[in-house]
């Protein structure tokens, strides 16, 4: 059976500052302690702007979970309507004792900032009937220990960064504009190619129609010649008769 957020509150030792219609709602809003960006050069701060592409580990308030109790974890509806993407959210274990963390990665194309004291998750309780061992964590050495492990991951997601993003689009484009250079290129020598074999065959059909008509001159020439010949007989021809 879940607790009220009333009980949550009475469990956790908190005094209820909630309204009257709230006090029966089935969870309890956990609320920012830090926040853990590892591309800052400090990075545990109480406020930041989580810029688009970017991660950061939100840690929470500590909270202790007796041992007949286990919790649940979902983040605030109002991170998904703001484009950021919530994960490593899940069960707290009975007898847990200390903060929670989990990852934030900023999807939307504007900033986004959070600070100390939001809320920013909800934590579902449930009566357990089983003991569980205990898990006794230090705040500091909770927030030393997530900063280690955070060091080893990009800053932003897919380790994609402005910097990336102009070198690999100077390069496509670098690649881009060398294929089309060579595609036309082929093309300019195709048909330079197809052009001068096209002149060469113009030539050549010009060359055989000049020498036809050369033949056909000189037949002219030929027949030009026996006319006047067969004039001449003719007029011999005549002058012979009486």
């Amino acid at each position: 059976m879940y607790l009220t957020r009333q009980e949550i509150f009475e469990l956790l030792r908190r005094d209820y500052d909630g309204s009257e219609e709230a006090r029966s709602a089935p969870h309890y809003n956990l609320r920012v302690n830090s926040i853990i960006d590892v591309s800052q050069i400090n990075p545990q701060t109480q406020e930041t702007s989580i810029r688009p592409q970017h991660l950061v580990t939100i840690v929470t308030e500590s909270i202790h979970l007796p041992e007949e109790y286990i919790g649940f974890l979902y983040p605030k509806k109002r991170f998904e309507r703001n484009g950021l993407l919530v994960f490593n959210t899940g069960i707290i274990h009975p007898s847990y004792n200390g903060p929670l963390s989990f990852q934030m990665i900023n999807l939307a194309t504007n900033p986004f900032l959070i600070k100390s004291n939001d809320e920013v998750l909800e934590l579902l309780v449930y009566k357990n009937t089983k003991p569980f061992s205990k898990y006794p964590w230090n705040i500091k050495n909770y927030i030393e220990d997530r900063t280690q492990e955070l060091r080893q991951l990009p800053p932003t997601f897919l380790d994609i960064n402005e910097d990336k993003i102009k070198t690999l689009a100077t390069e496509h484009s670098r690649r881009w504009f060398n294929w089309v250079f060579g595609v036309l290129a082929s093309i300019a020598t195709v048909f330079i190619v197809w052009q001068s074999l096209l002149t060469n065959t113009s030539l050549q059909h010009a060359n055989q129609l000049i020498e036809k008509y050369q033949k056909v001159e000189g037949v002219d020439d030929r027949l030009e010649g026996i006319e006047k010949k067969v004039n001449q007989i003719e007029k011999i021809v005549r002058n012979k008769q009486p």
